[in-house]
Parts: C-alpha cells; structure tokens; sequence
C-alpha cells in the first residue's frame, strides 16, 4: 500500500485530517527538503535553494484516498505530488507546492526551524 506524509493541515488535529482518518497512521517522520516552507494561513511546502527538516505524519492510503487528496491539493495544478526519501530511509509520496502558482501568493512568511533545526507546522501558534 502507498505511503503519504502529511506536514500541514492533513496532520492530526488539522482541518483536512478527516481525508486520512480511515487510512493507518504509521507515526511521525521527518523530511529533508530542498526547499522553504511558508506561512500563507496553511503550510505550503515550495522548492527552494534551503536545505531544511519538517516533521510530518506518515499514512497508509489507499486509492481512493489518494485521488481525494489529489483533488484536494490541486495535484498538477497547485501542487505536484512526488515520491521522496524521508529521513529515516523509507519513501513516500508527499505534496510540493508549485512555486509557479504559489510565489505569487506567498504573502506569508518562511516558517522557521526551531532550536532542533527542525520544522514543526503548530496549528496552535497561530
């Protein structure tokens, strides 16, 4: 069964998390990215020249949950989603904002890492 890592709203305790609800939760895990990710209201993961860390939540989806997810990030569109190598070795598929739809919108500010270098999206801070 594929995996996806969520960072932001999909996470548990976020907005959208109800698309992932049914599928199994397979822990947190971090990514190591080239790129930034940005405060616009929600987070928005984009390519960049940074090197960072953000943790995230790995899931078990189904088809049809990926098709859901697609739909919801605008797969192609608003996001593109990738197959990458997380951090502890396993991959997954995760969503990348397109720069070319979202530089223009990117009012909000790069979130930054905390004290561990690592990026922890809290919905609570807000």
């Amino acid at each position: 069964m594929p995996q996806v890592w969520v960072y932001g709203t999909l996470k548990k305790g976020g907005a959208n998390h109800h698309y992932l609800a049914q599928s199994m939760y397979r822990g947190q895990a971090t990514l190591t990215f080239q790129g930034r990710l940005f405060d616009v209201g929600f987070p928005v993961l984009m390519k960049s020249r940074n090197k960072i860390n953000i943790e995230g939540e790995l899931y078990d989806v189904d088809r049809e949950t990926f098709d859901r997810l697609d739909r919801l990030e605008g797969n192609g569109h608003m996001y593109q989603r990738r197959r990458k190598r997380l951090a502890d070795g396993r991959y997954a598929w995760i969503y990348i904002g397109k720069n070319s739809f979202w530089q223009p919108r990117a009012y909000g500010r790069p979130v930054m890492p905390q004290a561990d270098g690592i990026i922890r999206w809290n919905r609570s801070a807000r």
